[in-house]
C-alpha cells in the first residue's frame, strides 16, 4: 500500500517510498500550535536490528542497559548500548517476535554502526545480528486523549506510562505526553488502516518537536559516543536497570548513579534563531567557552527553535549565547517533567 492511499487528500512529496523521511505533509511552522489539538500520525524512518540464536538474550544482557531477560511477547523494553567508558553508542526500543528473536528499533543513522558495535562482542555466543529495516515500519501517533482512542480501536486499555505490545501484528510503545510509537511488519500494513482512520498525517519536523517536548533526545550519528545515559535523563525514563548486573559501560554508569556524579543533564530551551541547529552543535558564551551540547532541536514557530541540550547543572543564565554563526541569543528555559 502506498502513502497516497493511506493519506488520501494530503500533500505527499513526489517519489516518496515507505521508510523515507518526510519532513512535512504540507503543514508549516505557523500551523504547529493549531495542529497540536488534532489527532496526528507521522510515518517515520527507523532502523531495525534482529538478534537471533539460542544465546541472544544472554549476549544482549551483557551489552544493554535494560533487562532483556524480562522481555516477553507482550512487552517492550527501552535501553542503550554503550562503550566501555559508558558513552551511548545507540538507543533503542526492543521486543521479541514469535520466534523469540530480539528486535531492536533504533535511529536509522545508527543502524550499521550499532550492528558493527554489537558484533565485536558476539563471536563467543551462538547468535546472529542482521539489519531487517525493510521488514518493519513505524508511526508516531499523538492527540488529545490518545490512550482512550487507541484503547477503543485495539479493544484493550493502554498504559499511560509503561510500554506494552498489544497484538501479533503491531506493538504500541508509550513515549510520553499522549504520544505513542506504532511499529508493525511492513506486510501487515492493511491491518492498521482502521487504527489510523481520520488521523491527520504530519511530517517528521513537527513530530520531532512533539517528541522533544517530552524531554527525550535520541542519539544520532552526530551525538553517538558523546553522552553517558544520565546526561540524557535516561535514568528517569526507565532505560537503565541498576539491579541487572554487569554490561559494557556498567561500571561508569553505576558510579555516576550511586555517587551522584552527574553534573550535566538535558535542559529544555526556547530561543529565536534563523537556522535550525544540528545535534552535536555547541552552545557558547562570548568568550568562546562552551556551556552545552545540543542533543535535539526542532522549529516551533517561524521565528523560534526549541532545543534539548546537555548543560551544566550550575548554569542558570542563558543570555548572550552563540549557536553556530548566530550571536546575542537569549534563551528561555522550560522545566522537564518525567
Amino acid at each position: 500500500m502506498d502513502l497516497s492511499r493511506l493519506f488520501d487528500g494530503y500533500t505527499i512529496p513526489p517519489d516518496v517510498q515507505w521508510g523515507d523521511r518526510i519532513a512535512s505533509f504540507g503543514e508549516k511552522a505557523e500551523d504547529y500550535k493549531r495542529l497540536t489539538d488534532t489527532n496526528l500520525v507521522c510515518p517515520r524512518k527507523r532502523g531495525f536490528i534482529k538478534i537471533s540464536g539460542i544465546d541472544s538474550r544472554r549476549f544482549l544482557q551483557g551489552q544493554l542497559t535494560c533487562d532483556v531477560q524480562s522481555l516477553d511477547p507482550y512487552s517492550v523494553c527501552r535501553g542503550a548500548h554503550c562503550t566501555p567508558k559508558g558513552k551511548i553508542i545507540f538507543m533503542f526500543s526492543g521486543h521479541c517476535n514469535e520466534n523469540e528473536d530480539i528486535i531492536l528499533e533504533t535511529h536509522p543513522s545508527l543502524t550499521n554502526s550499532a550492528i558493527q558495535s554489537l558484533q565485536k562482542y558476539a563471536p563467543f555466543f551462538k547468535t546472529s545480528i542482521s539489519d531487517i529495516s525493510q521488514e518493519y515500519q513505524s508511526f508516531v501517533i499523538t492527540g488529545p486523549k490518545m490512550a482512550d482512542i487507541l484503547g477503543q480501536r485495539v479493544k484493550q486499555s493502554l498504559p499511560s506510562k509503561a510500554a506494552e505490545r498489544k497484538t501479533p501484528t503491531f506493538y504500541l510503545n508509550y513515549l510520553g505526553k499522549e504520544i505513542y510509537a506504532l511499529t508493525y511488519k511492513s506486510k501487515n500494513i492493511a491491518s492498521i488502516t482502521d487504527l489510523l482512520d481520520n488521523f491527520r498525517p504530519i511530517g517528521e519536523d513537527l513530530a520531532d518537536l512533539l517528541l522533544l517536548r517530552t524531554g527525550f533526545a535520541e542519539v544520532t550519528e552526530y551525538t553517538t559516543d558523546l553522552f553517558i545515559p544520565q546526561m540524557l535523563n535516561l535514568d528517569r525514563m526507565d532505560f537503565i536497570d541498576f539491579k541487572k548486573g554487569c554490561y559494557t559501560g556498567q561500571e561508569i554508569i553505576a558510579r555516576a548513579h550511586y555517587r551522584g556524579a552527574v553534573k550535566r543533564r538535558i535542559r529544555h530551551l526556547l530561543c529565536a534563531l534563523n537556522d535550525l541547529p544540528q545535534a552535536g552543535d555547541t552552545i557558547n558564551k562570548p568568550n568562546g567557552k562552551s556551556i552545552g551540547v545540543i542533543a535535539s532541536a526542532a522549529r516551533s514557530s517561524p521565528s523560534n527553535i526549541e532545543i534539548l541540550a546537555v548543560i551544566s547543572d550550575s548554569a542558570n543564565e542563558f543570555s548572550d549565547l552563540t549557536i553556530n554563526h548566530e550571536t546575542d541569543i537569549v534563551a528561555r528555559e522550560f522545566q522537564l517533567d518525567y
